[in-house]
């Protein structure tokens, strides 16, 4: 991690402008063997941020199906995640729906899909605005 950015040759991650949003950038398909690397990185960003810390996953550069070893290794580290809501875009629809029903076992409410990345930015930034009102309306700081 350098600057606050992270890059190796399956993805990257980096602060949104605004530096509210974690971006993980998948730039080619990847192995199972890899999706705990990406979850050290993910994990070394977000130790330090108050929540809620957002999460936005980029499936652009690798969009086709996943191999079922993959998706069970997300599904191990999913619920691992040191974020309150996150986001995936760029998959086809069929690991779209997949991953429709990880998130709604491992994380109800609080995963989205999306086409792109700035309708993912969007979402994440609304959830987080409700949550803050939330912890607000309860006298948490």
């Amino acid at each position: 991690m350098e600057d606050g950015h992270f890059e190796s040759d399956k993805f990257s991650v980096r602060w949104a402008d605004g530096g509210d949003v974690l971006l993980l950038e998948v730039h080619t398909p990847y192995e199972a063997k890899d999706v705990w690397g990406m979850t050290e990185q993910l994990q070394r960003f977000l130790d330090d941020d108050e929540p809620p810390r957002l999460l936005l996953i980029d499936h652009a550069g690798a969009p086709n199906l996943m191999p079922r070893d993959v998706r069970k290794e997300l599904e191990k580290t999913t619920d691992r995640m040191p974020v309150e809501f996150f986001v995936v875009t760029g998959l086809n629809n069929l690991n779209r729906m997949v991953g429709r029903i990880i998130a709604r076992v491992f994380r109800p409410g609080q995963v989205n899909f999306f086409d792109t990345p700035a309708e993912g930015i969007e979402w994440l930034r609304g959830q987080a605005a409700n949550f803050k009102a939330e912890l607000e309306a309860k006298g948490t700081p």
